[in-house]
């Protein structure tokens, strides 16, 4: 409603001419300068909007490029269920590119075993984080990983 009326006052100023007395003169010419501060503001607003959406995190599609080895990423996992629904959930992963990942743990898999380096590697694939766990720092994700994102940075501590 309001943004109608706006647009109607911004495409036709021609009203403002018709004040004949001084006062409606005043009246007019304050009209006008609101006009302009609106004018400027819907400028700054939109300027403001597209810096954001420019900077704003965006979902990565697997197909389209993987993040880098063992870094820290959101992904979106998706579960098919026996019904037929589709569930989706976010979870902090990385992704293991084939022999990059040293494992330091005794997983219950079959580490690679490279010969050459004399290491044992996490197989190629998705690894869920797992922070408070004593067993294992990650465990492999067996869902489909159909998006990844960075993680945003924490929030600054206010006490620092």
């Amino acid at each position: 409603m309001y943004e109608e009326l706006i647009e109607k006052l911004l495409e036709d100023k021609s009203w403002i001419a018709y004040g004949t007395t001084e006062t409606e003169h005043k009246i007019a010419k304050h009209i006008q300068q609101a006009i302009n501060a609106i004018e400027d503001l819907i400028t700054a607003l939109t300027a403001s909007n597209e810096v954001i959406a420019k900077n704003k995190p965006k979902w990565i599609p697997v197909t389209e490029r993987l993040p880098e080895s063992g870094v820290h990423v959101l992904v979106c996992c998706r579960v098919k269920w026996l019904s037929g629904g589709v569930r989706s959930y976010v979870c902090d992963a990385f992704y293991s590119a084939p022999k990059t990942e040293i494992c330091s743990y005794d997983y219950d898999i079959e580490a690679e075993y490279d010969e050459e380096t004399d290491e044992y590697y996490l197989p190629e694939g998705w690894w869920e984080v797992i922070k408070n766990w004593d067993d294992y720092s990650s465990v492999a994700i067996e869902d489909f990983v159909s998006h990844w994102m960075p993680l945003p940075e924490p929030p600054e501590r206010e006490d620092e």
